[in-house]
């Protein structure tokens, strides 16, 4: 089961790559859990992005929001 800061980490990193300073908590439980990968560039920039199984948990999470709001 994913935190709720690790879920707003999936979601934050989304369909784009996103630069990384450092590798909190999060990141690292969700590249153990395969929901996302890290490279480093050249330059040394760390790299995020998802998984094609964190980018359909993404999309399952989104819908669910979605779904949870249009009930008010």
């Amino acid at each position: 089961m994913l935190s709720h800061h690790e879920i707003a980490a999936l979601l934050s990193v989304g369909d784009q790559e996103s630069a990384i300073r450092a590798l909190d908590s999060d990141v690292l439980a969700l590249r153990h859990r395969r929901l996302l990968k890290v490279d480093r560039r050249d330059n040394g920039t760390m790299i995020v992005r998802l998984t094609d199984s964190g980018r359909d948990l993404a999309r399952r999470l989104r819908k669910v929001v979605a779904s949870g709001n249009s009930n008010d």
